[in-house]
């Protein structure tokens, strides 16, 4: 997700700055009630339509209220909040179709006439040029910015590990004396 939220002017494009992998399961879980239900293919068309509009519309750099309809519906400025770089907004408005459920989950931010600075600070992918070669470093270096972090996150793990004073093994494996030496077996 950082991929999405690192823009430092948010605008439609948002709304296409995914990981392939966050994409798969979105899509699964967006269409799942559909599959279930068994809608029709105009059910999917309009779901669609109505889907990939009002994303670009949310991450638009606008600033929209809807009057007492912003406390119902996602306006841009209600989900700016949720990309804003100031740390009094992580963790808040995570809706992107219906308030409710930050409301009920106790994730709305209530003052809707904040407009923050968005991004994500320390980031270490930006897109300072269009030049095509450096659009598609920054394009890979997103995509592969998740597994970086995974993994090292294991290689602190392992190394936490590994500094870890050796217990005495049971009767199967090596016997480690006070030092951390292998000691002889009869």
């Amino acid at each position: 997700m950082r991929f999405h939220h690192s823009q430092r002017v948010l605008n439609p494009l948002a709304n296409m700055r995914f990981h392939p992998l966050d994409l798969v399961f979105d899509t699964v879980l967006r269409t799942a009630p559909i599959i279930v239900l068994g809608g029709s293919y105009s059910t999917w068309f309009w779901f669609s339509v109505v889907d990939y509009l009002w994303g670009y519309f949310v991450h638009a750099d606008v600033r929209i209220d809807f009057g007492p309809l912003k406390y119902v519906i996602v306006t841009p400025q209600y989900h700016r909040i949720h990309h804003s770089l100031e740390r009094r907004h992580f963790d808040m408005n995570f809706s992107d179709r219906l308030t409710l459920w930050d409301f009920l989950f106790g994730t709305m931010y209530t003052r809707f006439d904040d407009y923050p600075a968005t991004g994500v600070e320390g980031y270490p992918v930006e897109e300072a040029t269009c030049r095509p070669a450096a659009l598609l470093r920054a394009c890979l270096g997103h995509a592969l910015y998740p597994f970086r972090m995974i993994h090292q996150s294991f290689r602190r793990t392992s190394a936490a590990v590994a500094s870890r004073p050796r217990e005495r093994a049971g009767r199967d494996g090596p016997n480690y004396g006070h030092a951390g030496r292998e000691l002889p077996t009869d």
